[in-house]
């Protein structure tokens, strides 16, 4: 008899703690308006629970929580993926595409994308590897929505410009070296972005050149954790589904071989349990991962363990501290880590 699926949210008392704690949050003024730090990525949190669980004040909360963000977002003067104009634009795609929202995307967002045009325009030569990848990125999402063909061809343009920059960055993309897992290591996702704009087939070309040359560099990296090469094959894995390279596909059997799921959570502290530098970042990596490579790895047994990780973190401790609370709100902060933790309830009940 099949196991019934049951989401738990609700019922965790550390989740509830959280909740509690944001009572306050439209009340202050001094949080983020941001996708990974503040309200942005609350507001999608509590639209995704509103519809697990049918919950019609959360639902309200998701929606104040999105009227304030809109009608402040003036305010916001960073362009970047966290806490910038990027990451409110993409939440409001996601809201949208996945039906908690009713509008339409390109009318909804044409007011950042001029912003966005106009920033690579007059900054993109000298801008940071990371905001030029988070800008790509953006516009890779926004390729999917746009039927008008001169929107189309200024986002062609707007991407060979970033690409050929990126070209120019490419050897300390590769050379790059963190000392532990962090989801802004730039290798990964420079792979994965260019996989992205490969799926649209009009600049493919320099894409080829650019892996021609990285490729012999990108093969001799290696990684002291699991966590590390886990992102490896993450990153490296995406680009080889576009280009097939036998070196790639070599390497990607390299690190997924060298990968032990048992081990893999202890490389992490009891307070790592953030997608940024923690374990659901990691769980997010490996839910993201082909099944094929999924299959190879001990999916039951670290998925149990990673809830019990999650679950007796001691970051439920600091609910009780909305100084430390509202700096941690969004995607990247207590939101994510409740939204990842449902997601591995649901995976560990089809590994």
């Amino acid at each position: 008899m099949p196991k019934e699926k049951v989401n738990t949210m609700e019922k965790l008392f550390f989740i509830e703690k959280f909740h509690h704690a944001l009572k306050n949050i439209l009340n202050d003024q001094d949080i983020s308006l941001g996708l990974s730090d503040g309200k942005m990525g609350a507001c999608i949190y509590f639209y995704h629970l509103a519809k697990s669980i049918d919950h019609a004040a959360y639902q309200q909360l998701a929606e104040e929580l999105l009227d304030e963000v809109l009608s402040r977002i003036n305010t916001v003067k960073t362009i970047d993926i966290e806490n910038g104009l990027l990451g409110i634009a993409l939440g409001v795609s996601y809201l949208i595409r996945n039906n908690h929202i009713q509008g339409d995307e390109n009318e909804a967002l044409k007011e950042i994308d001029d912003k966005v045009f106009n920033y690579v325009g007059f900054n993109h030569t000298g801008e940071e590897v990371a905001n030029l990848i988070q800008i790509l990125y953006y516009i890779c999402i926004r390729k999917q929505a746009v039927s008008l063909k001169e929107a189309n061809y200024l986002f062609n343009e707007l991407s060979v410009q970033i690409i050929n920059t990126l070209h120019i960055k490419m050897e300390s993309i590769i050379k790059e070296d963190r000392i532990g897992f962090d989801i802004r290591t730039k290798l990964p996702l420079f792979l994965f972005v260019l996989s992205k704009v490969w799926q649209f087939h009009f600049y493919n070309h320099k894409i080829e050149k650019m892996m021609h040359e990285a490729i012999p560099f990108i093969v001799s990296k290696y990684a002291a954790t699991n966590a590390q090469r886990l992102y490896l094959l993450w990153g490296i894995g995406k680009m080889n589904l576009c280009i097939g390279d036998e070196r790639l596909t070599k390497h990607c059997n390299l690190l997924l071989s060298s990968i032990d799921t048992r081990d893999l959570l202890y490389e992490f502290r009891n307070k790592s349990v953030f997608i940024d530098d923690g374990i659901t970042g990691v769980c997010l990596l490996i839910a993201s991962l082909w099944k094929e490579e999924k299959s190879k790895l001990d999916l039951r047994s670290f998925y149990t363990e990673a809830k019990k990780r999650i679950d007796t973190s001691l970051i439920w401790e600091w609910c009780d501290n909305w100084e430390i609370v509202k700096d941690h709100l969004g995607l990247m902060g207590y939101s994510g880590v409740a939204m990842v933790r449902d997601l591995i309830t649901r995976e560990n009940d089809e590994a």
